[in-house]
């Protein structure tokens, strides 16, 4: 028997006076609550019914509002159906790195770690805290050569020790030699110091020996040599006074600037050492798109083209930035910078800073007077323009072209490099992290905090799985 029948026979109990009476009258009461509480069964039940039916339209509509609103709504795309890059948004979402029961961690004495931060030819340098002796890693966190080479003084990052085809020059302060993937000495130097980096098998050195005229004397040389240690291009033997020795450059475009330190001037040579442009240069970029940006003695910069052709004459006072797909930035003496094509003119003016033109796109940060600022009426964002220097997106942010050390990032596998991230064409966030670099041998050096009171380098691959990390020793 139920609460409500309980209730209502006590109540009912309570009015009846004899017991014949009562039993008949109960029975009558009993029927009678029976229908009324099937009544209120029924009632309870199609209002339940009624209510879920109510939800279920309620959840239709707002299915049926969510699908219907504007794409600008959702902060991606603006009315007029232009994208949104996600460059440091709260919408981005990017592949951040973390750990996996494989990643491996390396222990160290220190919170810190010294290392090239970057690989080739499959392996990284590292520096031991504790000796400042430098071994290799490979792409697994495995390492190849122990802590046992010294290569003094590392200016800039275009002395990082690195591999090139199997072999390194370690720029020892006792004599500079050659190792393997083993670190085994393939050659030892006697007479040659800072070797630089090899460039498709090209390295500079200074060499020093006895002056033949003066016993007490020694002379100083700069020299070419190969990356089986035998010295080459005799006809580019400069005597060293007071310069210091420059790095061999890149080659691109088959062509590398080389010094004239008898000149003090710049030219550019082929990969058999052959002068193809001679050095007349006060300063000279490396050699992209067919074009080179170098400086005159009346400190005007022009460009010239691979057979040492002046293409664009010297009327820039400010060094311009590397031709790019047929274009290159360039700025005034005062106001706003432009685009030029390789005639030198100019193709798109009022702007304030440009990425280089990749994949047929460019990120441009245009001066309040241009027409371009009609997409960006309230000075949010960055423009994306393609070869036609049509608008095909925005960007909150301009990708990291040229760093404070004045190294140029050329995108590479379809991504610009952005200090803590990594970009795409669309200017949105692919990969973040903090000191995030760019991909090399399918590995990029970053920090991330786990917990520690410090930072911890290490290496992602392009899942953004951590394969291994340099951690300081727990005790």
């Amino acid at each position: 028997m139920n609460t409500f029948k309980l209730i209502v026979l006590i109540l009912l109990g309570g009015l009846t006076s004899t017991p014949i009476n009562a039993q008949s009258f109960l029975k009558k009461a009993l029927k009678t609550i029976d229908k009324v509480n099937n009544a209120l069964e029924a009632t309870t039940s199609s209002t339940q019914q009624s209510q879920k039916e109510s939800q279920k339209e309620e959840e239709k509509e707002t299915v049926v509002s969510s699908n219907d609103r504007p794409k600008k709504d959702n902060g991606k795309t603006t009315a007029e159906g232009l994208h949104i890059g996600s460059i440091a948004t709260d919408w981005a979402t990017p592949i951040i790195p973390r750990k996996t029961a494989q990643t491996k961690v390396i222990n160290i004495d220190s919170r810190s770690i010294t290392c090239s931060q970057y690989f080739k030819d499959n392996a990284c340098f590292v520096c031991d805290p504790t000796t400042k002796l430098w071994g290799a890693f490979d792409t697994t966190g495995t390492q190849i050569i122990k802590y046992e080479h010294d290569f003094g003084l590392i200016h800039g990052k275009s002395q990082n020790p690195e591999f090139e085809n199997g072999v390194c020059p370690v720029r020892n302060p006792k004599g500079s030699y050659i190792i393997d993937k083993t670190g085994k000495k393939i050659k030892q130097f006697t007479d040659i110091r800072e070797l630089s980096n090899f460039r498709n098998g090209i390295a500079t050195a200074l060499q020093s020996y006895p002056d033949p005229k003066n016993k007490y004397r020694t002379i100083s040389r700069v020299v070419y040599i190969n990356n089986k240690g035998e010295i080459i291009f005799p006809h580019l033997f400069f005597e060293l006074k007071w310069n210091d020795v420059e790095p061999m450059r890149q080659f691109s475009d088959n062509l590398a600037a080389y010094f004239d330190y008898n000149l003090n001037k710049w030219g550019f040579i082929n990969q058999k050492g052959e002068i193809i442009v001679k050095a007349q240069y006060t300063k000279v970029q490396d050699f992209h798109d067919g074009y080179a940006a170098v400086q005159n003695e009346n400190k005007k910069w022009g460009y010239i083209d691979t057979t040492g052709v002046v293409k664009i004459d010297y009327k820039f006072a400010n060094e311009p930035f590397p031709f790019s797909e047929g274009v290159a930035f360039v700025s005034r003496r005062e106001g706003t910078n432009c685009l030029i094509d390789k005639n030198g003119t100019i193709i798109l003016d009022q702007v304030e800073h440009i990425s280089p033109f990749y994949q047929g796109r460019a990120f441009v940060d245009f001066n309040y007077q241009s027409p371009y600022k009609k997409y960006d009426q309230q000075n949010r964002y960055k423009i994306i323009i393609d070869k036609d220097l049509k608008v095909v997106g925005l960007a909150t942010y301009l990708p990291t072209f040229e760093d404070v050390d004045h190294n140029f990032h050329w995108p590479q596998d379809g991504l610009w490099y952005y200090g803590d991230a990594l970009v795409d064409t669309k200017g949105d966030e692919i990969y973040c992290a903090k000191s995030l670099h760019e991909f090399s041998d399918n590995r990029a050096f970053c920090y991330i905090d786990d917990g520690s009171s410090y930072l911890i380098s290490c290496f992602i691959n392009r899942e953004g799985e951590i394969v291994f990390m340099f951690k300081e020793y727990e005790f």
